[in-house]
């Protein structure tokens, strides 16, 4: 009897036991996904309740809290020494336990932390990081910068006065070898493109319902290239973009059709959330905060800012009759024939007094480029897009026809 009842109190204790380890791998296996879409201290919190399951820590734990310490670091430096200290301390622990050849990446992330003994000199290191990294920013994605102030945007009945502060704008919309870098450093080349694959099929499915010939258009994801998904057709041109190409030659679909909701789904779920996650990115690598210009930031720059240059609107509201006699700065200083087939090249027209590219031209001699605005005339479900007239508003994904997509990036730096 004694040795029956022993045993059913090792029983249980071993169910106790495998329950606690099931309970801890559901735990990290929820901090691997809160680490995946940049929610640090969520992961930190569920490591916690990992390793209280446990009763200790373990090489996988370790590592990922490591890690997501460090982006914290990156996204916003640490203000004293403690927090400084208690990073050295995890990548030391590691490094002892679990590495010491010094081969993973945790080495080289101990390789970045500054040696500093005092809060002066940790503050003096956050200087001159900030600033070396906001003049590779600049360098890197040709920025100019914008001196805010107030003007009349819109025209006619709908002009009003709007101000903005300063800021910096790309010259350029994001290019191809731009956005290859982001989907490389970030792993989502080949099949971990979701955008990808998703456009794919609905351009599969346009090509279906209507015959189009869509030619050798990149998706800029590193090499793969849309014309080996679509029919063949004598037009189509199997050369690959260049890298200083634009890179969203996106066909957004028709308003109405069977494929309506799926371009709306496409561009909601996935286009933008990539987007802002390539400015997200941004923000780690270089600091400040990087977004998609606002409709008003937009405007702005066209109407080239607080410069002497600047094009007003009429004093009763913004009549745009004479805007055309102003577009000198903005037509094509050599002509490119626009199709189907490919991205265009960015820097194709005169820049304006500010020195930015490509913001007006014809139809389809440039693409329309987002802004971060929801259109406001429906339901918050579609971002404002802006080109030809600078006061004019579509709708992605409801315009009456194909149209083509790109944007630039709005860099605003750290308060020194």
């Amino acid at each position: 009897m004694k040795k029956n009842i022993i045993l059913l109190f090792v029983l249980l204790a071993c169910i106790y036991t495998q329950a606690q380890s099931t309970d801890a791998k559901l735990k990290y296996q929820e901090a691997e996904k809160a680490f995946e879409v940049g929610n640090y201290l969520s992961c930190i919190s569920f490591l916690d309740e990992t390793e209280k399951l446990l009763g200790q820590s373990s090489s996988n734990t370790l590592y990922l809290r490591t890690k997501a310490e460090f982006k914290i670091w990156e996204t916003k430096p640490f203000e004293n020494l403690e927090q400084l200290d208690k990073l050295k301390s995890l990548c030391k622990e590691y490094l002892q336990k679990y590495d010491t050849a010094g081969l993973s990446d945790i080495y080289e992330i101990s390789q970045k932390l500054p040696e500093v003994a005092s809060e002066e000199e940790l503050m003096q290191f956050h200087r001159e990081n900030s600033s070396k990294k906001h003049e590779q920013a600049i360098a890197e994605h040709n920025l100019v910068f914008v001196e805010g102030s107030t003007f009349w945007m819109g025209h006619k009945k709908t002009a009003r006065e709007v101000s903005v502060n300063d800021f910096y704008i790309a010259k350029f919309e994001t290019t191809v070898g731009q956005w290859n870098k982001y989907l490389e450093a970030t792993g989502k080349t080949g099949e971990n493109n979701r955008e990808f694959i998703y456009y794919s099929e609905i351009i599969q499915q346009l090509v279906k319902l209507r015959g189009i010939v869509v030619g050798a258009a990149s998706m800029a994801t590193a090499g793969v290239n849309i014309s080996n998904l679509v029919s063949s057709g004598s037009n189509q041109n199997n050369e690959y973009p260049t890298q200083e190409n634009s890179v969203f030659w996106r066909l957004i679909t028709v308003a109405a059709g069977p494929l309506k909701k799926q371009s709306l789904d496409y561009f909601n779920n996935l286009l933008y959330p990539e987007i802002i996650a390539y400015c997200k990115w941004l923000e780690q690598k270089y600091g400040g905060t990087w977004r998609l210009p606002t409709e008003a930031e937009w405007e702005y720059v066209v109407r080239n800012g607080n410069t002497p240059e600047h094009i007003p609107a009429t004093i009763k509201g913004g009549d745009f009759k004479n805007y055309k006699k102003h577009l000198e700065y903005y037509r094509l200083s050599d002509k490119v024939v626009f199709s189907f087939q490919k991205e265009m090249p960015v820097g194709r027209s005169k820049p304006n007094a500010l020195g930015v590219y490509d913001l007006i031209n014809n139809h389809w001699e440039n693409t329309l480029e987002l802004c971060s605005d929801y259109y406001v005339r429906k339901s918050n479900t579609l971002r404002v897009v802006k080109g030809q007239d600078p006061t004019n508003n579509h709708r992605p994904c409801e315009w009456r026809g194909n149209f083509v997509l790109g944007f630039r990036v709005v860099y605003v730096p750290e308060q020194q």
